[in-house]
């Protein structure tokens, strides 16, 4: 058992105890995916870890640029907004009970040698609760945009799933297991062979994978686990900057080759 240490963007609570029970991350060579599962034991209430794993919550962390639950047509499409380049925006949110939510993320971590991992997606999200537990699930609607290093294309992931369970525990405390999995996509025709400054493909990125996604998923869930709870959840607004633009993204790509 352990104190809370920093995490980027967290204000952690200098209260909370934090015990890492397991954390392993396994590539399937076959399909490439990389699954990380990540469990621990935090010494706080179930009813606080349930407000900080809404989505509306995430961006109080610095891996987190914008979160927000996208408005959907009746056949389940995402609205654009007309001339910014983003979505409409649910702006009465229902986070009590069960609910199932289309979301937009945009995530981005450094990585050693000054560059960076961004991507821009879309999530089919849903959350269920009861008195002893609370899980949510989480899969790929779309990858719209990614960048790595100096290399922006279009998409980057084809698989991007899993699923957070949280369990009600003797004494107070609550039980975490958070699960993802996650795979590159591979390059499309006109696409660069390399991916930014680090020269790496998706094939070699998806090698990668456990290291570097076992690292986020295990600095991710132990910044949540200790991370103060938020004064309010509600609906945030789209940021100012819109995504961005494919045409561009496609063209940096080529341009690598």
């Amino acid at each position: 058992m352990r104190g809370p240490t920093a995490r980027p963007g967290w204000n952690v609570m200098r209260s909370v105890c934090v015990e890492k029970l397991s954390s392993s991350a396994h590539l399937d060579r076959s399909s490439m995916v990389t699954t990380v599962r990540v469990e621990a034991r935090v010494q706080r209430p179930l009813a606080d870890l349930v407000e900080l794993l809404q989505p509306e919550s995430w961006t109080r962390s610095a891996y987190f640029r914008s979160v927000y639950r996208v408005q959907r047509t009746k056949h389940g499409q995402p609205v654009a907004r007309q001339g910014r380049g983003d979505f409409s925006f649910e702006r009465e949110l229902v986070l009590a009970g069960n609910w199932t939510a289309l979301y937009y993320e945009h995530v981005c971590a450094h990585i050693t040698g000054g560059g960076s991992v961004e991507f821009h997606n879309l999530l089919d999200m849903d959350f269920e609760q009861a008195d002893q537990y609370a899980a949510l699930n989480f899969g790929l609607h779309e990858c719209l945009a990614s960048r790595w290093g100096v290399l922006r294309r279009s998409g980057g992931l084809d698989v991007d799933r899993g699923c957070t369970r949280l369990e009600r525990q003797p004494g107070g405390s609550t039980y975490v297991d958070a699960v993802k999995s996650l795979r590159y996509a591979p390059f499309r025709e006109g696409e660069s062979g390399v991916m930014g400054v680090l020269g790496v493909s998706p094939h070699i990125a998806n090698h990668l994978a456990p290291a570097f996604l076992g690292w986020w998923m295990e600095e991710l869930v132990l910044g949540v686990c200790s991370a103060e709870r938020p004064s309010k959840l509600g609906a945030r607004p789209p940021p100012s900057s819109p995504l961005p633009d494919l045409a561009s993204a496609n063209q940096t790509s080529r341009s690598t080759m």
